[in-house]
């Protein structure tokens, strides 16, 4: 599971992990924060890619089945009008 956090929330996180940065704002670290930031990002489009993968399987089996469906029906009525 991927969670996104804001560059806000992230240094939040790492000034309570590192009392050194206590003394420093945000402008300071946003350089270092936009390079580490896109990870969490390449990580959830990878993750919504995967998604997408799914959504088109799932949509090429439910394709199959109407068409076997289809083909069911007009089959069963074609027996159905040779009588």
């Amino acid at each position: 599971m991927v969670v996104r956090i804001t560059p806000q929330e992230y240094f939040e996180n790492l000034k309570k992990k590192q009392p050194s940065l206590q003394q420093t704002n945000l402008k300071q670290i946003l350089p270092t924060l936009q390079q580490v930031t896109p990870i969490y990002n390449i990580k959830a489009i990878l993750q919504e890619e995967e998604k997408q993968t799914w959504k088109y399987i799932l949509m090429v089996i439910g394709g199959f089945i109407a068409v076997g469906l289809l083909v069911a029906l007009l089959y069963h009525y074609s027996k159905k009008s040779e009588k």
